[in-house]
């Protein structure tokens, strides 16, 4: 059976982790090449156990995402148009968002569900219309990634890096900016 490839994307961490100690700021970094993933796939199946990456919003929405097949009306809504004993959050916030997914093949999760805010303003809860004196803004969750790099003069061969990314999760409505 061959190891999942979004698998080998992640070997840098399991293989280095006892290197880390030992790594220069000016040393080079690692390049792996297919063959060294690969005989690290077992060692990262179970790294990505601990780290229950698999919990995530952000992680667990993309299965439900791509099994839709609408993905529902973009744009500002109404608000009376969804019920409000609808279970998702997203459809009776006053600052309403859909998911998308983001696609990252150089990442590790590649696939990411990223939330839009779909008013500029926010919904008057007594009328369901965009009021524009209020502002939809995305709240963001901070996410800790594996980004591939490829190796300078070494085609197929990729360096590895633990990257902090900002996953928008969700939408809130605030106070406009003043100009003071």
């Amino acid at each position: 059976m061959q190891p999942d490839p979004q698998l080998l994307f992640m070997v840098l961490l399991v293989s280095r982790l006892g290197d880390t100690q030992r790594i220069k700021r000016d040393e080079a970094p690692h390049c792996w090449n297919p063959e060294e993933m690969e005989s690290q796939a077992m060692g990262l199946q179970k790294l990505l156990g601990r780290a229950r990456m698999n919990q995530l919003p952000s992680v667990t929405l993309v299965k439900e995402l791509e099994q839709q097949k609408h993905r529902g009306k973009k744009g500002c809504p109404n608000l009376r148009q969804y019920s409000t004993h609808s279970r998702d959050i997203s459809h009776r916030s006053i600052s309403p968002w859909a998911y998308r997914i983001d696609y990252d093949e150089n990442r590790y999760p590649p696939k990411l569900a990223f939330a839009d805010c779909l008013c500029d303003g926010c919904i008057d809860a007594e009328n369901g219309e965009e009021m524009l004196s209020l502002n939809s803004v995305p709240v963001e969750q901070t996410m800790l990634v594996l980004q591939r790099q490829a190796c300078p003069g070494q085609p197929g061969v990729y360096s590895f890096h633990l990257k902090y990314i900002k996953v928008p999760v969700g939408c809130t409505c605030i106070l406009p900016k003043t100009s003071w």
